[in-house]
């Protein structure tokens, strides 16, 4: 094993463990998101207006919470927790693609041309994935680099359920991309990161 897995170890550890800690926590929310939206859909029209927000914090002239307010009140909590452990979920994971990409980088410099493939990952390296799922994660906000962009495209097109979208909505897919390599498993990490790494530190 080569010493900057080892060094890494714990940083590792401590993310994956965090990453299976917050994915229980958005499974949650979205369960609950999901019930308190299909209640939502029998209610008035004007609870989905614009005036929504409003509606969630309306009482009932009885001076209690009415069902309704009670109902929107759930559904603006509820997304607000997802969406919020979604975002985590996802800096977590760049946090963690940045960690592998450094290895690699470290090594074998940039671009990588010396680093092995590793397994393959639909129709690309593990290699390619790494690297450029980390350079998506780190740049999400903009539109792909021009050696970035084939990467996720191949990605769209050999996973088009999970990754519809990743060369051009500008979201971060840095989670999909985790879930995909399985990392959510150290020993999935360490062997993957042991195959592109030499066993023998560089120089």
């Amino acid at each position: 094993m080569h010493l900057y897995i080892r060094k890494t170890e714990g940083s590792v550890q401590k993310i994956i463990g965090a990453l299976e800690q917050e994915n229980e926590l958005f499974e949650v929310a979205s369960k609950e998101y999901s019930a308190a939206s299909r209640s939502a859909s029998r209610w008035p029209k004007d609870a989905f207006s614009a005036r929504f927000k409003k509606a969630a914090l309306r009482v009932d002239s009885m001076g209690g919470e009415s069902p309704s307010a009670t109902g929107a009140l759930a559904v603006v909590q509820w997304h607000f927790v997802r969406e919020s452990s979604y975002g985590t979920l996802n800096a977590l994971s760049g946090t963690l693609l940045q960690i592998a990409r450094q290895g690699i980088s470290s090594i074998h410099g940039e671009p990588p041309v010396n680093c092995p493939d590793g397994r393959t990952i639909g129709t690309q390296a593990l290699r390619d994935v790494i690297w450029h799922g980390r350079n998506h994660a780190m740049h999400f906000e903009h539109p792909p680099r021009k050696t970035t962009r084939p990467s996720l495209v191949k990605l769209e097109r050999d996973f088009p359920v999970r990754f519809s979208g990743i060369t051009s909505d500008r979201r971060n897919h840095a989670w999909q991309i985790v879930k995909l390599l399985e990392w959510t498993s150290y020993a999935v990490y360490s062997s993957d990161m042991m195959s592109l790494l030499p066993t023998v530190p560089a120089g």
